[in-house]
């Protein structure tokens, strides 16, 4: 439970260091991956990832009960709310 990383400008708290250098791009606008397609750029590397599948046609994620599928595994998720009820 301990974050004893700071953001200097919101006091935000992270458990790495390394989190609150990706977080500081918030404040600073720096988007450093770009997409090779369409130049769409993004503040971090699982965002670019994700976004590239949009150009490629994948959807990795699949619904065991229906079988829709889905690009991004947090649509999967509230996908299957539905079939819970």
């Amino acid at each position: 439970g301990l974050r004893p990383y700071t953001c200097d400008v919101c006091k935000k708290t992270f458990t790495h260091k390394s989190y609150v250098k990706t977080h500081m791009r918030i404040h600073s606008g720096q988007r450093p991956y770009a997409c090779d397609v369409c130049n769409k750029t993004f503040s971090q590397k699982s965002h670019i990832v994700s976004h590239q599948l949009i150009h490629s046609g994948q959807r990795p994620y699949s619904c065991g009960v229906c079988k829709k599928t889905f690009r991004q595994r947090f649509h999967l998720n509230r996908h299957q709310r539905i079939h819970s009820g």
